[in-house]
């Protein structure tokens, strides 16, 4: 079912093969835009989903904190306060590339107008 599905892609995200991460997130994006999941519903805006993609921004791999933070922005929906607090949480990461992705995400994700993304 749909814990199934979560459970597959949140694996792939965090597979050492940069190839099985982006079949992973391409997995994720059909999901998150159609009704692959055994509810019939899609993934987006989908708690569990979500919670199961945070859980991967602490993952010590960088690319697989990279992947994660690209599914966010397909999953979760625009203002989803838990996916905005572990972005925010990466926006001073060490690592450019990881920075660089939760800033996509976060214009993904951030309402807009929002003074608090902004600054």
């Amino acid at each position: 079912g749909d814990a199934r599905l979560v459970r597959w892609i949140c694996m792939g995200l965090e597979d050492e093969s940069a190839e099985v991460r982006v079949s992973a997130l391409d997995t994720l994006r059909i999901a998150s835009h159609s009704s692959l999941s055994a509810s019939g519903a899609s993934l987006a805006g989908c708690e569990k989903a979500i919670l199961s993609i945070c859980g991967r921004l602490e993952h010590s791999n960088n690319d697989v904190r990279q992947a994660a933070l690209r599914a966010l922005g397909m999953v979760a929906q625009r203002g989803n306060p838990v996916a905005l607090g572990a972005i925010h949480d990466l926006l001073g990461h060490g690592y450019y590339y990881v920075r660089r992705s939760a800033v996509e995400a976060l214009g993904f994700l951030a309402p807009r107008n929002d003074a608090r993304c902004l600054s």
